[in-house]
């Protein structure tokens, strides 16, 4: 658990990748590029224009760790520390110590290369361990064999129709803080642990775009 309150302003910092909130509207680039296609729709200038504006809104009520009166939604990027460039994003919804994931993505340049795992370790690995949070709830492709819930599938498969009218299927996963740290004791959750380092803001020698 964190020692001192944080903001908006955290960074963590992974092996090859930095996450950080939402930091100006010309976010937005970033976030259009990440998922314009990405299920199958194009996601134009306007809806990410949007997007940004209202995440940006709600950062100053961002902090850490959770307790009983949080309640904040946060739009953050996977950066990568070479380059700065985002190539990765998650928006969550925090209510009290449970997270609902409500969409990340990677960008489609990026994929099958270990960033997304690196970027989806950085966030359950932090929020379990340092934020408080105590479950979590989530969805993945049902038909994708690297895509797999860790925790209690519950009872319902959701399937959407995507822009190129393929119905895809989507199970449903609760975690919860006892499940995720049984999971990490296992050898093949150790395998996917990754070593971080949060600060309370992005150091000035990271390269930022």
């Amino acid at each position: 658990m964190l020692d001192s309150e944080m903001t908006g302003d955290m960074c963590i910092e992974g092996p090859t990748l930095y996450i950080r909130m939402v930091e100006k509207f010309e976010d937005w680039v970033f976030l259009q590029e990440i998922l314009d296609g990405h299920d199958g729709w194009p996601y134009t200038a306007e809806k990410a224009k949007s997007q940004i504006a209202a995440m940006r809104l709600k950062l100053k009520y961002v902090k850490f760790p959770y307790g009983e009166d949080t309640d904040q939604k946060t739009l953050s990027f996977g950066c990568l520390k070479s380059t700065g460039l985002p190539i990765a994003m998650s928006i969550n919804h925090v209510y009290r110590t449970h997270a609902s994931i409500v969409y990340s993505a990677v960008h489609q340049d990026y994929r099958l290369r270990g960033y997304y795992a690196e970027f989806q370790a950085l966030l359950s690995q932090t929020f379990h361990s340092d934020f408080g949070g105590l479950s979590a709830s989530y969805k993945v492709p049902s038909d994708q064999k690297f895509s797999k819930g860790v925790g209690s599938l519950e009872n319902y498969i959701e399937t959407s129709i995507l822009g190129g009218f393929v119905p895809i299927k989507y199970q449903h996963y609760q975690t919860t803080k006892e499940q995720w740290d049984f999971f990490c004791s296992t050898e093949e959750g150790k395998k996917g642990l990754v070593e971080y380092t949060i600060h309370k803001s992005r150091p000035e020698h990271f390269k930022h775009v």
